[in-house]
């Protein structure tokens, strides 16, 4: 009797939960006005933040944020030299990778932070404040948020790239590309 008791009032709790709504699709065009000049490497040139509501674009050597509720782009103060741009996971911050560091800047504007002395092709912000860097032949690395000395995540293979570091909602896992440089048809995606 206690045991069907339980299972009415777990059936009835399950029932009266309320699916999520779906959330709306969002779609939107960046046009690139003549002035801004995108990088010519194989770099990351876009970064949209968690909740849909920002951008981030490399161009003419610096990061530029739209907020997609406006028509305009605008430089982020101190971002000479920036490219590869990630967001945090809150959408406060921007990282992004110049002169040979891994950096971040608010959104709101200020000063943009020294986050290592190591930069990379692109990188993902996750959860747990750690950012993950995608290095090419060095393979993925891992530094604090806060700043750090970053450590080797998957140790490289020779000859093997190691790219797109995607971290995934448990902070935990992270999914990255590697594969033989010169032919895309060779990537593979890895889960760890």
């Amino acid at each position: 009797m206690v045991v069907a008791a339980l299972a009415a009032g777990a059936g009835l709790q399950f029932w009266r939960t309320p699916t999520p709504a779906p959330q709306p699709v969002a779609r939107v065009a960046q046009p690139i006005p003549n002035e801004l000049v995108l990088p010519t490497r194989n770099r990351m040139i876009l970064a949209i933040s968690p909740d849909g509501s920002k951008m981030v674009l490399a161009a003419n050597q610096r990061l530029y944020l739209r907020s997609l509720d406006s028509l305009t782009a605008v430089e982020l103060p101190g971002t000479q030299g920036g490219g590869s741009p990630f967001f945090s996971p809150d959408g406060q911050w921007v990282g992004f990778f110049a002169g040979g560091q891994t950096k971040k800047t608010p959104v709101a504007g200020g000063t943009p932070a020294v986050i290592c002395t190591r930069d990379g092709f692109d990188a993902s912000w996750t959860p747990n404040d750690t950012i993950l860097i995608g290095t090419a032949f060095a393979g993925i690395l891992s530094v604090s948020a806060q700043g750090g000395t970053p450590s080797v995540l998957v140790k490289p293979e020779p000859g093997i790239l190691y790219l797109k570091p995607v971290s995934l909602p448990d902070g935990k896992s992270f999914l990255y590309v590697r594969g033989k440089p010169g032919s895309f048809e060779s990537f593979e995606g890895v889960m760890r």
